[in-house]
């Protein structure tokens, strides 16, 4: 076999196409796959045109979503892809007679090999259609002829649906192919959907170096425990290992043919990479998310990459899973969005789009926060995340708190949920994602009408009584407000009802800390006192609570001010718990 561009390990960047396919499904005992096989053919003949345009290396589409007319097409002449260059392409179902038919006709042509496993009679006779990947990559023959090498994987477990439409009607494989050109090379596996099932711990222990993994899926839930579970174990096992998993399934709300609600709710597609190596940084994140890649962590450590739930492709520029010499030549850098498309069926072609990251439409029903996040999510959508962070009493650690790898707003728990509140594609409330941004926002929403209402501020914060407006910056990265007339921004805690008196010390003391030091540390590049930088970060540190349904500001009771003197009453609405 020639070998894959893609598999080789160097640190030059391959170029990856993504199809997150859309559309309606039938799926009955007699086949699976588009309602309209033939209507949807000029979409992925398009698709396999931009791979070739492009000249993609990698080039991957969902389980059931390419019809067998253009294996066809590519059988006889065109769309093919570039030498050294991999398709992996979920297809229709298919009958095993119609399959082995199409392998005469494909070995009977010039240049061209079609390759699937033999199976059982008694499965052939009893099961109505196999559920393939198809493979398209150049190979050479005995005499270094340039071959079209189709091989056909099937599918080896069957999904469980409540029709049980896999388990009377698919017939069943037993091989899954790996590919590996040259010893030291990366190894390429992929997986349909519920073969998940069969990849136990000891197979991923066995495979899981120098791997890349293609998971395809038509799937309702594709962070279930058991489609997930191999991703678990690579979590535990593999994050000092040279491994990536890219999942792809189809785009949210697919349609099932006479049925009128939609199939699934969320896309869940998501390049994973294991952290060995790989730091991303907030430009890579923000750059990533316009174009409609949303950055999280998963597994405690994993980077991962989550497609936008819309049906789009899309074109990334990746480094390949690592790079062979020295690392000091490989840095290595997350994924590129280069395009980002939708299909357009009047102009029958995929034409470029912008990501909708579902964020306006979620802000829109809290009033006080309409007006001023959005702007900021369009100039740096981390900028709200560690804006709201803040505001709740970051969990992190004091100093760094703010940094990727220690905001809870990007941890995603096991089912993953994205929490970000920039990222509001889904709607479903028993998702724990869905109910840490609502606690979130509402938690902004209350805080930010506090302004307006009848209180007795701290001094050194009075001008936030006028009101503020959210903002995050580097230069200031412990502070979450500004006052809308103007001035010093200011750290902004709201800690809800009745929060217990070692919660608001706690808070306090840990954003104190973080404040002085970075005041003492940042004082001589703004030309202050460093002792007057140090007692001004304190001052700016304003903490609220509610006790009994009344709002209070905390201050300990030790507190010592150089811009309120007088300091606070112990029987002050500002004193201490």
């Amino acid at each position: 076999m020639s070998r894959l561009s893609a598999l080789e390990p160097r640190p030059e960047p391959y170029f990856a196409l993504l199809c997150q396919a859309h559309g309606t499904i039938h799926a009955s005992n007699a086949r699976i796959g588009n309602a309209d096989s033939q209507a949807v053919l000029p979409v992925y003949r398009a698709f396999l045109n931009d791979a070739v345009a492009s000249q993609a290396q990698l080039a991957i589409t969902p389980e059931y979503s390419v019809p067998w007319a253009l294996i066809r097409e590519i059988i006889q002449g065109t769309p093919r892809p570039p030498k050294g260059s991999l398709w992996v392409l979920g297809c229709e179902s298919i009958t095993f007679r119609e399959l082995n038919t199409l392998r005469v006709t494909a070995n009977g042509s010039a240049g061209v090999c079609l390759v699937h496993e033999s199976l059982q009679p008694q499965q052939i006779a009893q099961t109505a259609f196999v559920d393939p990947l198809v493979f398209v990559f150049w190979a050479d023959d005995s005499a270094d002829n340039d071959v079209l090498c189709l091989l056909v994987q099937f599918k080896t477990v069957p999904s469980r649906n409540p029709d049980h439409v896999e388990l009377q009607s698919l017939c069943l494989g037993t091989s899954v192919y790996k590919f590996t050109a040259r010893a030291g090379d990366i190894s390429l596996l992929a997986l349909i959907c519920s073969d998940a099932f069969a990849f136990t711990n000891a197979l991923v222990d066995e495979h899981c170096t120098n791997l890349l993994l293609v998971h395809i899926q038509l799937n309702q839930n594709p962070a279930n425990i058991d489609f997930s579970a191999y991703r678990s174990r690579l979590f535990s096992v593999a994050s000092n290992n040279n491994v990536e998993v890219i999942c792809l399934n189809w785009a949210a709300n697919v349609l099932i043919e006479e049925s009128a609600d939609t199939w699934n709710s969320i896309a869940g597609s998501a390049w994973y990479i294991a952290p060995r190596g790989v730091t991303p940084t907030d430009t890579h994140v923000n750059q990533l998310h316009r174009g409609g890649m949303y950055y999280s962590i998963v597994g405690g450590r994993w980077h991962a990459f989550f497609l936008d739930y819309a049906p789009h492709s899309v074109l990334l520029r990746k480094q390949p899973v690592f790079a062979a010499g020295p690392q000091v030549l490989a840095p290595r850098v997350p994924p590129d969005v280069v395009a980002r498309r939708a299909w357009d069926p009047e102009q029958r072609a995929w034409i470029s789009v912008n990501a909708d990251d579902g964020f306006g439409t979620f802000i829109q029903q809290y009033d006080s926060l309409h007006a001023m996040l959005p702007q900021l999510c369009e100039q740096d959508p981390l900028a709200v995340e560690r804006a709201l962070e803040l505001l709740e009493g970051p969990v992190g650690h004091a100093s760094d708190w703010y940094t990727l790898k220690e905001l809870s707003a990007l941890k995603v728990a096991d089912e993953e949920s994205l929490r970000r509140v920039t990222v509001s594609q889904e709607t479903n409330t028993a998702r724990q994602g869905v109910a840490f941004r609502r606690r979130r926002a509402r938690c902004a929403q209350t805080a930010a009408t506090i302004p307006g209402q009848l209180l007795k501020w701290p001094t050194p914060v009075a001008d936030l009584a006028v009101g503020f407006r959210f903002r995050w910056t580097n230069d200031e990265p412990h502070s979450n407000v500004e006052p809308v007339d103007g001035g010093r921004p200011a750290a902004f805690v709201y800690l809800g009802d009745n929060p217990e008196a070692d919660t608001l010390a706690n808070v306090y003391a840990k954003l104190k800390k973080a404040r002085r030091i970075h005041a003492f540390v940042t004082s001589d590049q703004a030309g202050i006192d460093p002792s007057d930088a140090v007692s001004l970060a304190q001052d700016r540190l304003c903490v609220v609570y509610k006790r009994n349904h009344t709002l209070k500001f905390y201050r300990p009771s030790e507190y010592a001010s150089i811009t309120d003197p007088a300091g606070l009453q112990m029987d002050d609405i500002a004193g201490a718990e």
